[in-house]
């Protein structure tokens, strides 16, 4: 049910084939059809037909390939297929739908905002579509697919340009498809969506109502679906929440709350995955974070011993493998500065040096403050180090 609890799009449009495909022969059956498709005239059934075989052959490439040249023709003849049904409403609509979501994906991949606003444009026509005449809903299944994405969409170019009225309009858009009446899980769904928004609206903002307000969301889920208590990827969000709560107020049952579904969310996550590598580092976060506040040694002993497994399960080349060396850093620190523990401060040196080693300089400003602060940090780690093997020599 992951899918569920995860701030993306309702539709998927882009499925791995179940069994491994052969470029060259996608590129044959590519080639073949666009050179049939010169001679068919545009009225013939055919031409509709090689469209959809087209933009079929090139999403299986790109989900081979990853290239954003594949996702550019998926596009191309997405947009081509759409304009197939210039009066068929609902399959337009659908069409629109996919469309969209082809163009967040490239917005991911490129971060051009011309695809997000084009996305918007073509899932707001999809949405006016899929009504009739006298306001009623032609397919309340697809409707909810396309309010649930356009308020996607909206909250995406709201954190691009922190204007409100995106905001707005995509809480409308949320709201709108949670009203729609459909299966529970979509629902769920929605309202998993308005808390991501909230809490959207709390990072550009500070403000502790919308986390509150992202917090009561999640609540809601699980009273909808009521297995998400028993959910990792629910209960990880629900810790993350609790804790900016907890950082922002300095609520102890806030802090309490998010150390309690962490260590759930971990609990529910064995084995040695990237997923329970963050869960390992929201737990350590969030108990480290009662240690400081409280000065129990045992939090702090939790945090470090978190913070560790978690370390030591990401690959060397993981974008994260720096957060968490900091993170663990960090914890020894304060172990170290309450206990003095030498071997505390070896350790945080050997992660100093990762850090720094870590650090990409390439491309970077030499005004940059981010390689020069970790240079420094490790600096002062290691003349602590020798002024300690000094003094005990």
């Amino acid at each position: 049910m992951s899918h569920i609890y995860s701030d993306g799009m309702f539709s998927k449009a882009f499925i791995p084939p179940e069994k491994p495909i052969r470029i060259s022969n996608l590129e044959e059956s590519i080639r073949s059809k666009i050179e049939a498709l010169i001679e068919i005239p545009y009225s013939d059934l055919r031409f509709k037909i090689f469209i959809g075989l087209l933009h079929s052959y090139y999403n299986q490439r790109y989900c081979a390939t990853k290239e954003v040249t594949d996702l550019d023709a998926i596009i191309d003849y997405a947009r081509a297929f759409v304009n197939l049904f210039p009066t068929d409403k609902p399959r337009r609509a659908g069409r629109l739908n996919k469309l969209g979501v082809y163009l967040e994906e490239r917005y991911t991949r490129t971060r051009r905002i011309e695809d997000l606003q084009e996305a918007i444009a073509v899932l707001q026509e999809a949405v006016q579509l899929a009504q009739g005449e006298d306001g009623s809903l032609i397919n309340p299944s697809i409707q909810v697919r396309n309010l649930h994405d356009l308020g996607v969409l909206l909250g995406r170019k709201y954190l691009v340009a922190g204007d409100t009225a995106d905001f707005n309009m995509a809480k409308e858009s949320l709201e709108l498809a949670f009203r729609i009446e459909v299966n529970l899980q979509t629902k769920a769904k929605c309202l998993m969506s308005l808390s991501h928004r909230y809490a959207d609206r709390y990072f550009k903002e500070g403000t502790e109502e919308y986390i509150r307000d992202s917090i009561d969301l999640l609540v809601q889920v699980a009273i909808w679906v009521p297995e998400s208590n028993n959910d990792a990827d629910y209960l990880h969000i629900l810790a993350i929440r609790h804790a900016d709560r907890a950082l922002l107020s300095g609520s102890t049952l806030a802090l309490d709350n998010a150390i309690l579904s962490a260590g759930k969310a971990v609990d529910l996550k064995p084995g040695s995955s990237s997923e329970r590598a963050s869960y390992l580092n929201t737990f350590a976060r969030t108990i480290g974070l009662r240690s400081i506040r409280s000065g129990i040694m045992g939090d702090l002993d939790k945090a470090i011993q978190a913070a560790r497994e978690g370390l030591d399960m990401t690959p060397q080349d993981h974008p994260n493998r720096i957060t968490y060396l900091s993170g663990l850093k960090m914890w020894l620190g304060h172990r170290y500065h309450a206990q003095g523990a030498m071997l505390d401060l070896e350790d945080s040196v050997d992660l100093a040096r990762e850090i720094v080693d870590l650090t990409p300089t390439e491309g970077r400003s030499i005004a940059d403050p981010t390689s020069h602060t970790r240079l420094a940090d490790l600096g002062l780690l290691a003349f602590e180090l020798i002024r300690r093997s000094q003094s005990s020599g």
